[in-house]
């Protein structure tokens, strides 16, 4: 298991999770270029 959860642990979770989405604007795989 882990012995310390620290903030780059935190974000990289909420990465994997779909909370934050680090995609760059003009990338297909962000938000607001994606129809649905």
């Amino acid at each position: 298991g882990f012995s310390f959860i620290g903030p780059t642990t935190c974000y990289a979770m909420m990465q994997s999770a779909g909370m934050v989405d680090d995609h760059h604007v003009t990338c297909f795989r962000h938000t607001s270029n994606r129809e649905a």
